[in-house]
């Protein structure tokens, strides 16, 4: 259409202007206005100041071994009345697996005790008689017994029942040891110049031959099985895998105890002249000789012994009464205690913090390194 009035025209620029300014006041320009999206924030959180939690060390406990550093500070710490009718403890072993101590005695009864609070905890037996040989195996799940009426009794350690039996054949029993497997052990006795060696089960595996006279003690090690002879005084040592004969060690007086050191490079003797004499196992040197145990009117000397774990440690028993620690290598006397009762046996404990000894008097008595 065409618009041929000015005057027309002119109100129709007019309202032109008017609409035009009136959208430009109202920010619209005909189309739809839409927000414009704002970026995203990608930065990390603030690191939190709280630490990781670091799993707490289990403490490991302060071992009490005796050692030649503190074998001064051995205090005797507990004495057991073993029976009611107070005779003799022959012999005693500790577990090597704990604090367990086991007692034999001239009423024929083994016992195991608690040697932490001193309670019983088995009872087993009678034996025909009363005897000297007592040990536990390396792994304390066996206790073997040995009688003075030859028989010989293996138990189970953790209830008391009886495992299985062996007859020394005829022979009073002086002295009885574990081999260092497990697989054996070892007996000898008086009447006897034979070392009886057992299968774990009792069943007899080897008889040897020392010659003459009859047997006071055994020990073994992993390397060497020891035997001390009353009668020709000699220490015969053989090969413990085969029983070959090794060496010969003398002294004047028979050996009332042999102790190997733990590592086996020591062989101690306690002689029944009181005299200890240690040898290096590796050339059968003797290392050191020293009187430990003088002969005081009917006491004759020694008759038990004991290494501490390291082996630097050597603790005897005497006739006299008195239980001495020494320095293994030197002889040098690093504690001593008077008990005025004959010492039949000692035993150290598996950890190596407290050894026992049996008296004459049927008291067991506990000796360690107090707890500071």
């Amino acid at each position: 259409m065409s618009i041929r009035n000015p005057s027309n025209r002119v109100v129709i620029i007019v309202a032109f202007f008017l609409m035009s300014a009136i959208l430009a006041c109202s920010g619209t320009s005909g189309a739809v206005e839409t927000e414009t999206p704002q970026p995203t924030d990608t930065s990390l959180p603030p690191a939190t100041k709280t630490p990781i939690p670091r799993p707490t060390a289990t403490p490991v406990p302060e071992s009490r071994a005796i050692t030649a550093d503190n074998a001064g500070d051995i205090k005797e710490t507990r004495i057991i009345e073993t029976n009611e009718v107070g005779s003799w403890v022959s012999v005693v072993a500790f577990s090597p697996v704990d604090h367990q101590v086991a007692t034999f005695g001239y009423d024929k009864m083994v016992r195991i005790w608690d040697a932490e609070t001193g309670s019983m905890l088995r009872q087993m037996g009678p034996h025909g008689n009363w005897g000297l040989g007592l040990d536990y195996s390396p792994d304390g799940t066996q206790l073997a017994s040995g009688g003075g009426g030859a028989d010989i009794v293996i138990w189970d350690s953790s209830n008391g029942q009886k495992r299985g039996n062996a007859t020394s054949g005829g022979s009073q029993v002086y002295d009885l040891a574990w081999s260092a497997d497990g697989d054996q052990f070892a007996v000898v006795g008086v009447q006897s110049s034979r070392v009886a060696v057992f299968s774990e089960s009792g069943s007899l595996e080897q008889n040897i031959s020392t010659g003459s006279g009859w047997l006071w003690s055994v020990a073994f090690s992993e390397e060497y099985l020891a035997v001390a002879n009353d009668t020709t005084k000699m220490i015969h040592v053989y090969d413990a895998a085969g029983f070959g004969a090794e060496t010969e060690l003398s002294h004047s007086a028979v050996a009332g105890a042999l102790d190997f050191s733990p590592d086996g490079s020591l062989l101690a003797a306690c002689h029944r002249d009181g005299v200890i004499n240690v040898w290096d196992t590796s050339n059968w040197s003797l290392v050191k000789s020293w009187m430990a145990h003088p002969k005081k009117g009917y006491a004759m000397g020694c008759k038990a012994g004991a290494f501490s774990l390291d082996g630097d440690v050597y603790i005897s028993g005497g006739d006299e009464g008195a239980v001495r620690v020494w320095d293994a290598r030197t002889g040098s006397q690093l504690n001593s205690f008077e008990l005025d009762v004959m010492v039949w046996s000692l035993s150290m404990s598996g950890d190596g913090e407290l050894f026992a000894a049996g008296l004459d008097n049927g008291t067991l008595h506990i000796f360690g390194v107090p707890k500071k």
